[in-house]
């Protein structure tokens, strides 16, 4: 038995037991995509809390129950009235070294997060994203943007010589091929809306 096979008794076992929840099914039945379910999305969220492996911030109850040293943070408003200013979570943003954020109007203050390394933005709610701050982060290595409207990396991004791969997809975004670090992997997909 190899490692695939291993890995689909596995996978076969957590759908047997409903655990996870398949979605959908490619042409030969083979399960493409699947949820968790809600109670085990719960008890990862509790593990991952416990281990500080990430801390999810999707309420404004969340953002000030922060209080330990955080290296990576999920944030997923989907209100825009509950939009999240990072400088209101209470921990120390310094030592943070990974960032997503998803379907949220999020104002960040790049400069708190002095040892990022991985940049995720996706679905953000707002008609122009400003990534000049970001330009001071010298440790940053990965960059994934999608599904931002009217995004432009700024010229200085050429400064990030940690910048291993940006990946880029959107509607709309200025051209960044004479921007980039050389030695960085450009990945660039235009959607058409």
């Amino acid at each position: 038995m190899d490692a695939n096979d291993v890995a689909e008794s596995y996978f076969n076992e957590l759908v047997n037991r409903s655990m996870i929840q398949p979605v959908m099914a490619d042409f030969s039945h083979e399960v493409s995509s699947c949820r968790i379910h809600d109670m085990m999305l719960d008890l990862i969220r509790s593990k991952s809390a416990e281990e500080n492996f990430i801390t999810v911030i999707d309420t404004p109850q969340a953002v000030t129950a922060m209080h330990k040293n955080i290296r990576r943070i999920s944030i997923q408003h989907e209100n825009a009235e509950h939009g999240v200013r990072l400088a209101t979570i209470n921990g120390p943003l310094s030592q943070v070294r990974s960032i997503a954020v998803f379907r949220c109007v999020c104002q960040a203050s790049f400069m708190e997060f002095m040892y990022i390394r991985v940049l995720i933005l996706k679905h953000l709610d707002t008609e122009e994203l400003n990534l000049t701050g970001m330009c001071g982060l010298l440790y940053m290595k990965i960059v994934l943007v999608s599904r931002c409207k009217n995004l432009e990396l700024p010229s200085q991004i050429a400064q990030l010589r940690q910048l291993k791969t940006i990946n880029i997809s959107g509607e709309r975004f200025a051209p960044v091929q004479q921007k980039v670090p050389r030695g960085t992997k450009l990945f660039l997909t235009i959607r058409s809306s």
